[in-house]
């Protein structure tokens, strides 16, 4: 009898991974976010659902806060985290840092073993160089569209110009616009 290929899953890790991606692109985009790409640490790319999206906003356009989750399938693996929701949260910081940090349901770190210091969230080396890429690529992402024409301050300054006159025309067109229509001011 031919062994039955078993059913790919996936870990915690790239759940977060995808998870963090999704956070910081609504972060700094805005924009909702259901689905994101991840690259696994041997290439491969994985199409994975976003769920239980918030945000949070003060007095910006865009969320100071936004939390979401991946649900984990662990494939034919008995995982007991089969079917958690793993989350993330990113929030902007007055420092701008990055701080890597487990929410509700990650383990501390209490012993030594794990390549983590003590008290910090029990995630291993290498879902937290993956959730670390995901934000170097995000951040880069966000200084290079931060550099775009309409940033700079001159060209600003040219389109307010523009818009004045537009809007400061306005009143002559639309008189024009009534005397070669032959309307009434008072219509």
């Amino acid at each position: 009898m031919p062994k039955k290929e078993l059913a790919k899953g996936y870990t915690t890790g790239t759940c977060a991974q995808a998870a963090t991606r999704a956070a910081m692109q609504m972060l700094f985009t805005g924009e909702k976010v259901e689905q994101v790409s991840v690259e696994l640490p041997q290439g491969e790319k994985l199409q994975l659902d976003i769920t239980d999206i918030q945000r949070k906003y003060t007095d910006r356009e865009l969320p100071d806060m936004v939390s979401c989750a991946v649900k984990k399938n662990s494939g034919d693996d008995p995982d007991i985290t089969n079917g958690v929701l793993v989350y993330s949260q990113v929030r902007l910081s007055e420092t701008g840092q990055i701080h890597i940090d487990g929410g509700i349901g990650v383990g501390r770190v209490t012993r030594p073993g794990l390549n983590q210091p003590g008290g910090e969230a029990a995630i291993n080396r290498v879902p937290r160089q993956m959730i670390r890429k995901e934000e170097s690529e995000k951040m880069e992402e966000t200084k290079n569209h931060k550099d775009t024409t309409l940033s700079r301050l001159p060209v600003v300054i040219c389109l307010a110009v523009v818009c004045t006159f537009l809007w400061g025309s306005a009143t002559p067109a639309i008189k024009i616009g009534y005397e070669q229509f032959h309307i009434e001011g008072t219509d």
